[in-house]
């Protein structure tokens, strides 16, 4: 009876899956998926610029573009600026990696304070990255140094892949309104002007459905899981003495998982920065796909051994 149940509830939550996605996949406009993108940035980073730009008329766009152009100017300027600053820190890491003994060390350190008034002098952080250095006494006690530096490293470029996503959005944004505002005719403006507006508002309602339909899909997954699970628990605990072969394969999955875990870079990629993943839960995704593959090829493998042996028996 409980296995009934268990596959009516896989098969509800498998209807209501594929119920959510036929309804996002039927009001989501592909076409608009850059402006789409670029509101979601703005929303995330600057909402008060689309709440302005609501506001806007063919009157007041004038105002509104020259406003928004010493904006861009700034924001333009600060992104060069903290490039600079994630550039440097990349190099001084990568001069620190460079040591390969003790020879090496005590002559980098020797010429630190010619280092600091060269590269580091262009860093706003000298004195977090001169404190640091001086703490470190040999070459024994650098890596630990250096790998203090790569995780914030990692922090200050994620935070500027982000904002030079943000400020893509931005010049885009504004390049959409500016082109606007530069059109001759009256009624062209009005309508362009309208038409933006009006996707900048169904952007803001895609994102909400867009999230509506992420958390549903954990939710039904998790759900899943959770009766997946359940139900080999109850089949477990109802026939322990028989239920070896569940315990060891379940152990073997969690082997697999520690072992993936392991193996796993921790590396965050351009995806995982605009995604906001820490290096912890990189490592763990990389574990999931590690032990998804080796069930995968080892299923496989199962498979075609068992027919094999079943083509041999049959002889």
């Amino acid at each position: 009876m409980s296995k009934k149940i268990i596959n009516i509830i896989i098969f509800v939550v498998a209807i209501v899956a594929c119920i959510a996605a036929l309804y996002f996949s039927a009001f989501f406009d592909d076409t608009k998926t850059d402006k789409y993108y670029e509101v979601t940035n703005l929303k995330e980073n600057n909402p008060q610029m689309l709440i302005d730009f609501a506001a806007t008329t063919p009157e007041n766009l004038p105002g509104f573009v020259e406003t928004y152009r010493q904006a861009a100017t700034k924001q333009n300027a600060d992104l060069k600026e903290e490039e600079l600053q994630k550039n440097i820190e990349y190099t001084f890491v990568s001069n620190l990696s460079e040591i390969q003994n003790e020879a090496g060390f005590t002559t980098f350190k020797a010429n630190f304070n010619a280092y600091t008034t060269g590269l580091l002098a262009k860093s706003k952080r000298v004195d977090f990255f001169v404190t640091g250095f001086n703490k470190v006494n040999n070459f024994e006690s650098l890596a630990q140094y250096i790998a203090t530096l790569e995780a914030d490293y990692a922090l200050v470029k994620q935070q500027c892949i982000l904002h030079k996503e943000y400020i893509k959005s931005f010049n885009n944004f504004f390049a959409r309104v500016d082109a606007i505002n530069t059109t001759q005719s009256a009624i062209r403006k009005t309508t362009d002007l309208n038409a933006l507006q009006d996707d900048a508002t169904s952007s803001k309602t895609e994102e909400t459905m867009l999230n509506f339909s992420v958390i549903l899909v954990y939710v039904i997954f998790l759900a899943t899981i959770i009766s997946m699970l359940a139900f080999a628990l109850v089949q477990i605990v109802a026939n322990i003495k028989h239920s070896y072969k569940a315990i060891l394969g379940i152990l073997f999955i969690v082997l697999l998982l520690i072992i993936g875990y392991f193996v796993s870079s921790s590396e965050l990629s351009v995806s995982a920065i605009k995604m906001q993943h820490t290096t912890s839960e990189v490592k763990w995704i990389g574990s999931g796909i590690v032990t998804f593959y080796i069930i995968f090829f080892l299923s496989i493998a199962a498979i075609v051994v068992s027919a094999i042996i079943n083509a041999i028996k049959n002889r």
